[in-house]
């Protein structure tokens, strides 16, 4: 799984590109859908953990959190504005498909393109933003899904933050709760909160 990549600098042709250490896990976020604007209309929504909390429809998903990092024309210009990579490529002094060199193009680079003449981008600007991958394959089989002390209570793998999530005071079920779902021999788990938010 990805954990970043870089179109400001290139090795062998290729964006900079780093992956996931093995044992990565996801984060978790509430999502409607939607945007998360009316301009941002991403596939791999831009947003914060509790942002859309309130939204209709909104539940919490598991993310894959990716860093970009792009080129767009101008500091005030739309997200996807983004300047193309040819041209990206050609602001720069090496190579971009050199396999040994690290390829870098800086935003005085890009504003300074072309080298003759006027200026293509002269407001250039590099942005970087976390990418929310929604993560819908590689899913385990039933026997190993989510149980309901995975994110809540303090014994388990305690998966969510509660309190980035929205809620201040922490994990909205509290342990007494917990303890009495146990209690019910023919709790099947369909009780537990997060149940209901979970896709």
């Amino acid at each position: 799984a990805l954990l970043s990549r870089n179109w400001d600098k290139f090795k062998n042709n290729m964006p900079v590109t780093k992956k996931q250490q093995a044992g990565w896990a996801p984060q978790y976020k509430w999502y409607d859908g939607q945007g998360p604007s009316a301009e941002q209309h991403y596939s791999m929504p831009i947003l914060d953990y509790a942002e859309r909390k309130n939204a209709t429809g909104a539940k919490i998903y598991p993310f894959n959190v990716v860093s970009v990092s792009w080129f767009i024309k101008a500091e005030n210009a739309d997200l996807d504005e983004a300047i193309p990579i040819r041209h990206v490529k050609a602001a720069g002094d090496d190579d971009p498909s050199d396999a040994t060199t690290l390829f870098i193009i800086t935003q005085e680079d890009m504003r300074a393109y072309p080298s003759s003449g006027d200026p293509n981008y002269p407001g250039a600007t590099l942005v970087t933003r976390d990418m929310n991958f929604n993560i819908s394959h590689s899913i385990v089989p039933k026997e190993k899904a989510l149980a309901c002390d995975d994110c809540h209570g303090t014994t388990g793998r305690m998966l969510l933050d509660w309190v980035k999530l929205g809620y201040i005071e922490g994990d909205p079920q509290s342990i007494e709760e917990n303890e009495n779902d146990d209690d019910d021999d023919d709790d099947d788990g369909s009780s537990c909160f997060i149940s209901a938010l979970l896709y």
